[in-house]
């Protein structure tokens, strides 16, 4: 595969973003876990991918963060209001083979119709829309689909928007709808992020819908797929109306915006000094501070990856110029583990981009090489000092209180 190409030449593997699942079958499950391992970094959409990745045994660091989607959404800046009184927006698919349930197709699409029969019965003054996420013959065109429903119930209060839209132009449908009745997962997540009354549809039976209204704490707008057909109008409301329930740290809301720390060191290795920056990485995380990932500027050394493995930590192994320069525009907070050696003299000279830079003062600074100096002190943005003794030199009275 491409990622074992990769490997082989020493390149970056990543993946990023991603929901683990449905793997019914083994030879999904054996292609996954063979990425997963050759993978040098993973993020995933939700903890539930996480946990299926660690149950087969991935023991490398898993970092789980809101879908990539979210960042498009949020620069819309689109929020729901309302103005569309009386219509209904749905964004429904038909139930493929890759989502096995305990209920066939034929079976889904009869839910389906029965839901869209009820709301017509339920808002009599309403429109229904029902609109396409999907627009493409592979994976199944939602248009055809809905002009299927259509057809099926023939009640003129019920339309298909058959226009290919972009994605401003579902969001900007949304946050004028009445309420939006969700089943792709991107609807969901679009609803979800303009804060739409919404209900969703969960297809995938307990898999990355369930996992992704887990995360935002919207469990209760849940709908199984199978349980359509038995929703009345009250606990239809209900679960459009309900608020997020944003408590705790297993929200990915809240855990994916914590800040992300970038430790840059040297070399990652058994000594003291990456013992230290390791455990605070490993112990902040179990606190819930930030995230922390590690930059081993020279190759890291077994002792020390072993130590990074146990505490789930991430390292970045002896960076190229330009993977470097990305992992620090990246990082909100980028802490350098400083030691008067090349490889750190050599990053400080080299053009950076703009960042928020601390530094763990390793060294006493008096005597050299470990020397320091108040141009050193100043060209950081935050110096902590690994002792008091250190605290009193010198160079540190010339930084403004």
């Amino acid at each position: 595969c491409l990622f074992q190409r990769f490997a082989s030449l020493g390149k970056p593997r990543v993946i990023e973003g991603c929901g683990i699942g449905p793997l019914h079958r083994p030879d999904y499950r054996w292609n996954v876990c063979r990425i997963a391992r050759l993978a040098t970094r993973i993020t995933v959409r939700d903890q539930a991918s996480r946990e299926m990745l660690r149950t087969f045994g991935i023991c490398k660091p898993i970092e789980v963060r809101l879908d990539p989607a979210v960042t498009f959404i949020r620069a819309q800046g689109l929020r729901h209001h309302g103005s569309d009184t009386k219509v209904i927006r749905s964004f429904l698919r038909e139930l493929t083979s890759e989502y096995p349930q305990s209920i066939t197709a034929e079976q889904a699409t009869g839910n389906l119709t029965t839901l869209l029969r009820n709301l017509l019965e339920w808002y009599p003054g309403h429109r229904i829309e029902l609109w396409a996420m999907h627009h493409f013959p592979v994976g199944g065109d939602d248009r055809l689909f809905a002009r299927r429903l259509v057809r099926q119930i023939g009640n003129p209060r019920l339309t298909v928007d058959f226009e290919p839209r972009s994605p401003r132009e579902i969001l900007e449908a949304m946050a004028a709808a009445a309420l939006c009745v969700c089943m792709r997962f991107h609807s969901n997540v679009f609803a979800a992020e303009i804060g739409a009354p919404f209900l969703a549809i969960d297809y995938t039976a307990g898999g990355k819908i369930k996992g992704f209204l887990e995360d935002s704490g919207q469990e209760r707008r849940l709908a199984p797929l199978k349980d359509l057909a038995a929703l009345d109008r009250e606990t239809f409301e209900t679960k459009v109306r309900c608020q997020p329930a944003l408590a705790a740290d297993t929200r990915l809301e809240l855990g994916s915006q914590r800040p992300r720390v970038l430790h840059v060191i040297q070399g990652v290795s058994g000594g003291g000094g990456a013992r230290a920056m390791i455990s605070l990485a490993k112990y902040s995380r179990r606190l819930g501070g930030p995230e922390h990932r590690i930059v081993s500027l020279l190759p890291a050394e077994r002792a020390g990856l072993l130590l990074a493995q146990q505490a789930e930590v991430e390292v970045i192994d002896h960076p190229g110029r330009n993977q470097l320069r990305r992992e620090l525009a990246d990082a909100d907070i980028v802490l350098v583990h400083w030691w008067n050696v090349p490889e750190l003299a050599s990053l400080f000279r080299a053009e950076l981009p703009p960042m928020r830079l601390a530094l763990w003062l390793h060294v006493g600074g008096y005597h050299s090489p470990q020397v320091l100096t108040p141009a050193l002190i100043d060209f950081a943005d935050l110096a902590v000092a690994c002792s008091p003794h250190t605290h009193e030199h010198p160079a540190f009275p010339a930084r403004p209180e």
